[in-house]
């Protein structure tokens, strides 16, 4: 039995950091744009879900130990039928040939009752086609279009597109976690790519990639914080406080702007990247560009 331990390669008495360190390799491992399996990375994501929650861990280790308890008995109560079924055919000897021409007949009568219940299932399967086909007649050819990326008018109700809107769609089809989770989430470039991906797969109308962005910058709070997570995912760059104080200095500034943009971080144009910075206090006044 294959378990989230042994998808994200870890032991089961693994820490917490431990997980969350496996976490981040496997996801990186897995990610359909570095060329790996999207249901591989779903199962990274959702085994990450469950074993960084104390309490769903515990749930989980208990119905992993009952499911191994359950697969053992299962093993052990075949072993002793077959062993019965060994004795059973040397005690019965030469008796076996005398029912050979009796089981033949039983065995053909039971192939012309099978076929006669492939043919039925097939009718069936062909009526519910031609039923589904008539009854979805009346449906027009393609949606209503709609003016802005924002907002979609059907012939019922107006739908908002918004992060919420997003949630709600992909909720539809698995179980991404709660809200809150999946903002957080999306504060990761990695996990964004991947609900971009899934949306369009999934055939939910979520636009270009551009219209994605637009979404996630209006409803994405893109802090310092968050640069920081997004830069240490490349290098190290030390502890989160002396993060900030790096930034206070127009060089080092500098040198992280110019990094995010080069690897294709959504920290936006020079005025935002100076708006971010005083908008959380590491500079009074905006840095001038020619001294960055």
């Amino acid at each position: 039995m294959r378990t989230f331990y042994d998808i994200l390669g870890i032991s089961r008495s693994a820490t917490q950091q431990e997980i969350l360190v496996a976490y981040r390799k496997r996801c990186l491992e897995t990610h359909p744009d570095k060329g790996g399996d999207g249901r591989d990375f779903m199962n990274v994501r959702k085994g990450y879900e469950i074993l960084s929650n104390p309490e769903k861990r515990k749930a989980y280790d208990q119905w992993v130990l009952k499911k191994e308890k359950d697969e053992l008995e299962r093993k052990i109560k075949e072993q002793r039928v077959q062993n019965e079924e060994y004795s059973h055919k040397n005690a019965s000897g030469n008796n076996s040939t005398r029912h050979y021409t009796s089981d033949n007949k039983v065995n053909s009568e039971k192939k012309d009752d099978s076929s006669i219940l492939i043919i039925g299932v097939v009718i069936i399967l062909l009526s519910l086609t031609i039923y589904f086909i008539n009854s979805n007649s009346n449906i027009p050819d393609k949606p209503l279009q709609y003016k802005n990326q924002d907002v979609t008018i059907t012939s019922d109700k107006i739908v908002i597109k918004d992060i919420k809107w997003l949630y709600d769609e992909l909720s539809k089809y698995s179980d991404i976690g709660s809200y809150s989770q999946f903002k957080e989430e999306l504060k990761d470039s990695i996990m964004a790519g991947y609900y971009y991906r899934d949306a369009s797969i999934r055939g939910i109308e979520i636009g270009s990639f551009e219209d994605f962005n637009i979404m996630l910058g209006k409803y994405i709070f893109k802090d310092i914080k968050w640069l920081y997570n997004e830069l240490s995912k490349y290098s190290d760059i030390g502890s989160y406080s002396q993060f900030k104080e790096e930034l206070k200095d127009s060089i080092m500034a500098g040198y992280y702007y110019r990094d995010a943009s080069i690897r294709g971080i959504e920290v936006g144009n020079f005025e935002d990247f100076n708006k971010m910075l005083m908008k959380e206090n590491i500079i009074s006044k905006p840095y001038q560009k020619k001294k960055l």
